[in-house]
């Protein structure tokens, strides 16, 4: 391992295991919503109307396939319904479990992909040191040494978001400090 590689190794898990819990809160909003609605996913998520936006179909359309993902048709519900007929559905326990995985997953995914870049913006270094002043992601400073003996620091945030397909995704915007 580099420097910095060898600097930054022991957030790896720490970031899995914030997209799992964000992943989990992800799920817990989905079910909520589900028991709001009587677990009738035409309540919960409806199919978009056409006479809206672009972006807010598109957003409606995603937000129902993210509660379709998740859940299975209730076995006491009728097979064909009208179309103002209640869709009862059933959480899928396997599919939530998965949903995590995935997150953990591409979490670990994400993070490499983050230390492959920061090793292509900082250059070759001969020493690294990461601090932390708020917490591992919040505001960790990764100080390093050059061959040439310069000292730079670079300052990372790690922001955890949903894309409206409901994939989470991690983003570490790291900047050198002036």
């Amino acid at each position: 391992m580099n420097p910095i590689e060898t600097a930054v190794a022991p957030l790896k898990d720490f970031s899995i295991e914030a997209a799992a819990k964000s992943a989990q809160m992800h799920l817990d909003r989905v079910k909520a919503k589900l028991e709001a609605a009587g677990w009738d996913l035409e309540i919960a998520a409806p199919h978009p109307k056409s006479n809206v936006s672009r972006k807010d179909y598109v957003l409606a359309k995603n937000r129902r396939m993210m509660f379709q993902m998740l859940t299975t048709r209730a076995p006491d519900a009728p097979v064909c319904r009208r179309p103002n007929d209640p869709a009862i559905v059933v959480w899928n326990n396997d599919a939530a479990d998965q949903f995590i995985v995935v997150a953990k997953r591409d979490a670990a995914e994400q993070y490499d992909a983050y230390v492959a870049k920061l090793n292509f913006k900082v250059g070759e270094v001969v020493n690294a040191v990461m601090t932390y002043s708020a917490g591992v992601w919040n505001d960790s400073l990764l100080t390093i040494t050059k061959a040439d003996g310069t000292i730079e620091r670079w300052k990372t945030s790690c922001i955890i978001n949903c894309s409206v397909l409901g994939k989470q995704f991690n983003q570490w915007p790291t900047r050198k400090v002036k």
